[in-house]
């Protein structure tokens, strides 16, 4: 699943947990999806940061260096 789809999930599970009509074990449940998609956005950013680099030109050689 795309980032922004999982963004917009979870984003949609903490309006669930902030309606106060939604039962405990309702909140609970929406409370360990919305974990386990957090979970899931830091694996895609980890890997969109490993990912993205910066092509420089150093004594008319390219070299790819980690963007920081």
């Amino acid at each position: 699943m795309k980032f922004e789809d999982n963004l917009k999930k979870l984003e949609n599970i903490a309006l669930k947990i902030k309606d106060e009509n939604q039962s405990l074990d309702e909140t609970i449940s929406s409370f360990e999806e919305g974990v386990s998609i957090a979970n899931e956005l830091e694996k895609i950013l980890e890997s969109y940061e490993k990912r993205v680099q910066i092509l420089i030109n150093k004594d008319g050689k390219d070299y790819l260096e980690e963007f920081k």
